[in-house]
């Protein structure tokens, strides 16, 4: 298999782990053959992660429901824009049929619709 770069996803980009002390060997789970490598982050990476979520929280907490739902709403949107890729990698990481995984993943885009629809709702 292809060598291919993981990385974190921090602050809204892709970004590198600030040091690597070991990795995860990801198999295929429905055949168990070696895939590829995921580095593992360090404690430092995890830090910046969780003041990031902090931060995210708080600008997300100042938002008016109807805010909220718009977003949860265009969240729904990007998922079905990318359902074929996003379904690819469920059936990577589970071993799930694709067919499968395209129903579980619509189900997310509907689960996020139906609570964008009725955010407005919230007083």
């Amino acid at each position: 298999m292809e060598s291919k770069q993981h990385l974190n996803f921090l602050n809204g980009k892709r970004v590198s782990p600030s040091k690597v002390l070991r990795s995860i060997e990801k198999q295929n789970p429905a055949t168990g053959t070696f895939m590829f490598n995921i580095p593992c982050s360090s404690e430092e990476d995890v830090q910046q992660a969780v003041k990031s979520a902090q931060e995210a929280f708080c600008l997300w907490s100042k938002k008016c429901p109807r805010e909220r739902g718009q977003i949860l709403l265009s969240a729904a949107n990007k998922i079905r824009d990318k359902l074929d890729a996003i379904a690819s990698a469920e059936v990577i990481d589970t071993g799930k049929p694709i067919y499968e995984a395209k129903i579980d993943i619509a189900g997310c885009a509907d689960i996020l619709e139906y609570f964008g629809g009725i955010a407005s709702s919230i007083s």
